[in-house]
């Protein structure tokens, strides 16, 4: 008698243990969804282990104290989550003290979320030739073309060829089958670069690579040239036929990292955030499961794709706040970027120009190598003065002489006003007058 034990989509905390069903009939492993019956409901669970029993139905369940229920069918022919995965979700459950069923939610897209939901992949028409046929002359030609690209898309093939597919679909020459939506990637070409390291660039990055430590913070200024350095890691690590993940802090940063990437290695680059549509993130998920590109440009969700041979992990801006997610499971992408680099060997690189205080605390006490680059690479920044407020004044009086001093030449000023905390309004302290 074959024994499975399941995580069920329940994602209260004292539910956070896994339920026995029987799976005669079934080909079970761990990472795949099935759908069972609880509390007389059909709900989706995964697979977390599957085990065999010398004991009858009766015997088991004399012993357990209650009734065995069977798998209702399995969702996938494959695990939506690898072993790597599995084993992620409950180190994120057990280290943020989470339901592991709500790491699992958050780690897939909603396509692949164990939730009952009717939503499914947008699906296309696809055609391919007709086996065990004979086909006129006169079509032999159109049909080996088909053929030759392994199928066509129906709406690719009308653009192409014409009526003359209806004919042929309706004659049963080409046959009609739908498949899941998929990605159509952009031609992309490599742009050389203009210009050569810094001896500062080519000293941290020689660092960076005799490291024995897995995790480093990259600190440098604005400027300092720390994208490139991300850029040259990765293009390492495509020449050895291994990943790289790049992730930004906001979604308005990715299409500039994309345009950086892309120009660079002339490859249509992975993205993936949670602006994207659910049909979106599917297709660039299944790209990643498939190892259709070797760099992934993404946000905070990105640290969950399905890499199989991840070689790099840059968090660029790694104090960003918008890096730790503040609903159910609660965590930090570093951290989640720390665990998986452990089994993939990988290299976690922490860049920014104003670190986070433990993260720079770690890179002190040497926990994590501390590289850092010195100066602009271009440019020279501007002088900051700090100025004293000046008592019953709305601007001090330096301030004041230095945007007259702007005005006179002909030059613009920018005040940035923080009106946090202030009521937005503008009043003379003598005689009382609101501005409006």
């Amino acid at each position: 008698m074959k024994l499975v034990h399941l995580w069920i989509q329940h994602r209260t905390l004292h539910l956070n243990s896994t339920f026995t069903y029987l799976g005669d009939g079934f080909s079970l492993c761990p990472g795949l969804r099935v759908e069972v019956l609880f509390n007389h409901k059909k709900v989706i669970g995964f697979v977390a282990k599957v085990e065999e029993t010398d004991l009858d139905i009766e015997a088991w369940e004399k012993a357990a104290g209650f009734s065995l229920s069977s798998i209702v069918r399995v969702l996938d022919e494959t695990p939506v989550l690898n072993a790597e995965l599995f084993a992620l979700g409950l180190w994120l459950s057990k280290t943020t003290i989470s339901p592991v069923i709500a790491c699992f939610q958050t780690m897939l897209p909603r396509y692949l979320n164990p939730r009952n939901s009717t939503r499914k992949p947008v699906v296309e028409i696809w055609v391919y030739p007709a086996q065990d046929i004979d086909i006129p002359d006169k079509y032999a030609d159109l049909i080996q073309s088909v053929g030759a690209v392994d199928g066509m898309r129906l709406k690719d093939a009308i653009e192409t060829y014409g009526s003359r597919i209806h004919t042929l679909v309706k004659h049963g020459y080409l046959n009609k089958i739908e498949r899941n939506a998929v990605y159509r990637e952009k031609p992309v070409e490599t742009k050389e670069i203009g210009y050569q390291l810094s001896d500062n660039q080519c000293e941290a990055l020689e660092r960076i690579r005799n490291s024995t430590r897995r995790t480093l913070c990259l600190f440098g200024p604005t400027g300092s040239g720390k994208t490139e350095i991300y850029l040259h890691l990765a293009q390492e690590a495509i020449s050895q036929g291994r990943q790289a993940l790049i992730l930004v802090p906001e979604i308005s940063l990715t299409p500039q990292m994309v345009r950086r990437v892309e120009d660079r290695f002339g490859q249509d680059v992975i993205l993936y955030h949670s602006q994207l549509n659910d049909n979106q993130r599917f297709q660039q998920y299944t790209r990643v499961l498939h190892g259709e590109a070797a760099v992934v440009v993404g946000t905070r969700s990105a640290i969950w794709l399905p890499f199989t041979d991840l070689s790099l992990i840059v968090l660029d801006e790694e104090h960003d706040n918008s890096y730790k997610q503040d609903s159910l499971p609660r965590y930090h992408c570093r951290d989640v970027a720390i665990q998986r680099a452990k089994h993939f060997g990988a290299t976690v690189l922490l860049g920014s120009a104003t670190p986070s205080l433990d993260t720079f605390a770690r890179a002190k006490r040497g926990v994590y190598e501390l590289v850092e680059l010195d100066g602009r690479i271009a440019g020279i920044l501007p002088e900051v003065k700090l100025v004293t407020p000046e008592p019953l004044r709305q601007v001090a009086q330096g301030i004041r002489e230095a945007i007259a001093d702007r005005l006179a030449k002909g030059e613009q000023t920018l005040i940035l006003l923080n009106r946090r905390g202030y009521a937005p309004v503008l009043q003379c302290i003598d005689c009382g007058y609101i501005e409006t």
